[in-house]
């Protein structure tokens, strides 16, 4: 990544985040036998068709509106962006200077801005997409299928459970809403939430630090 942005004339800085840690759900509402039916219907819809989480959920809650209220409400929960940034200069920046800066960060987990400053001030996005597709031989194959209906080159990277996408041209602010505009038409391969969370921010957001047992994200396809 770093070489990417080394590569991309104009290229002045980046920036890097730490997103407070979301509670889980539980925590946030006090929940009912009839909402912890809900939930239960949700998770073996997920486990037998991998949907995500709140795909679920919102599925499950068809034909329960008198139980679904404090569920659509804690769906529509965002966690803003609103942690300090820290500004990193590109020219000079290392693959390990980066991770040494992810080091420092500890146990919080370390987010790449798709902000991307230029040398004459102005501001340009890195494309990001987030995937919801399990990491397999051949879902690497369909990630990378779709990433390249989107954009004509860049690097697929496995997150862990699933994969990360970067762009290897700069969009301007409008771009970039009408990519993760697109994007959502590939939705579940693609992660609708994220994405919707994207949209809130105007700008988008990926990992790049080691979280619980996720490893940090690694390229495992380019085009």
């Amino acid at each position: 990544m770093v070489a990417l942005l080394q590569r991309t004339e104009g290229a002045a800085a980046l920036s890097l985040f730490c997103p407070p840690p979301v509670p889980m759900l539980q925590q946030r509402i006090e929940t009912s036998l009839r909402t912890e039916e809900v939930l239960r219907t949700a998770a073996d819809l997920r486990h037998r068709t991998n949907l995500p989480f709140w795909d679920a959920v919102n599925v499950s809650g068809f034909g329960r509106a008198e139980v679904a209220t404090d569920l659509l409400r804690e769906a529509l929960f965002h966690n803003r962006h609103e942690s300090p940034r820290r500004r990193v200069p590109i020219p000079g920046l290392t693959a390990q200077g980066l991770a040494e800066l992810c080091s420092a960060s500890g146990d919080e987990v370390t987010v790449l801005s798709s902000e991307i400053e230029m040398d004459d001030g102005s501001r340009r996005h890195l494309p990001m997409l987030d995937f919801h597709a399990p990491a397999s031989e051949a879902n690497l194959m369909l990630v990378t299928a779709a990433a390249r209906e989107l954009h004509p080159s860049g690097f697929v990277l496995k997150s862990g459970k699933s994969y990360h996408f970067y762009g290897a041209a700069l969009l301007s602010g409008e771009q970039n809403i009408d990519h993760l505009a697109r994007a959502l038409l590939l939705a579940p391969i693609v992660d609708r939430a994220w994405v919707a969370h994207q949209l809130l921010e105007r700008a988008c957001g990926l990992r790049i630090s080691v979280r619980e047992e996720r490893h940090v994200p690694v390229v495992v396809a380019q085009f």
